[in-house]
């Protein structure tokens, strides 16, 4: 899976049920209701440089208020 936020690159692995929606990631969460996703063997990477700046076991990636 590839995340994009306003500055950085996430790229790892994402788990859901089998049976979901296979479309966009958004509708995902929307008929899920979730209010995060968890993403595991991060590797977290500046979007202006693309530098690696973090590898993290597991991040979570949540709503912006």
């Amino acid at each position: 899976m590839e995340v994009y936020t306003l500055n950085l690159r996430i790229l790892g692995n994402c788990y859901f049920p089998v049976n979901v929606h296979k479309g966009r990631l958004t509708d995902l969460l929307n008929e899920m209701g979730c209010e995060f996703i968890p993403i595991t063997d991060a590797q977290i990477y500046d979007r202006n440089s693309n530098k690696l700046v973090k590898d993290k076991e597991c991040v979570v990636i949540g709503e912006a208020l």
